[in-house]
């Protein structure tokens, strides 16, 4: 039988960080924060509670900054960590959304069994960024393109009924 649709999200800062890896403020993050830290140090962890045993896809929202600040190790529940490096979006070094995939091995499919998981990211090569991620076990999804965080923007007004003259005859 078919497995029931799975969808998760999370922001990368809700995760549970270790030190030295930050959460740093961005407008062009989907919730003004996007997690990074030095090579090797710190992680991100989240726990992820699957429906049933299968085929998952993880994405995430990252950036490298150039070819040599552009990768995290990722491992599922403490076991072998793998290399996941980040290439270059059509625009260049900027944010997408990328399948979390083995250096140099194209797509990676996670098979796991039914029940909770924990997902850590961990900085392979300094200051690459994470923004946000997604797993799903429907392998023909793509994640929807985010509105970036504007905490600059001027705040909407809100509109106020207001007393309009009356015509007159």
């Amino acid at each position: 039988p078919t497995p029931e649709p799975f969808f998760w999200e999370a922001e990368a800062e809700a995760g549970e960080l270790v030190s030295p890896i930050t959460g740093v403020p961005s407008s062009e993050a989907s919730a003004c924060a996007y997690v990074q830290g030095p090579n090797g140090l710190g992680s991100v962890t989240y726990r992820v509670d699957l429906p049933s045993d299968g085929v998952y896809h993880v994405w995430a929202r990252v950036r490298g900054l150039g070819y040599t600040a552009d990768s995290f190790w990722v491992a599922f529940d403490g076991l072998e960590e793998m290399a996941y490096e980040i290439s270059p979006f059509e625009d260049g070094w900027v944010w997408g959304w990328d399948m979390v995939h083995r250096k140099d091995d194209g797509i990676r499919l996670f098979y796991l069994q039914r029940g909770e998981h924990t997902l850590r990211f961990r900085p392979r090569e300094s200051w690459a960024r994470l923004d946000r991620l997604a797993m799903t076990n429907v392998l023909d999804w793509t994640p929807a393109p985010i509105t970036p965080c504007d905490p600059e923007a001027a705040p909407t007004a809100t509109p106020t009924a207001t007393a309009s003259p009356s015509p007159t005859g």
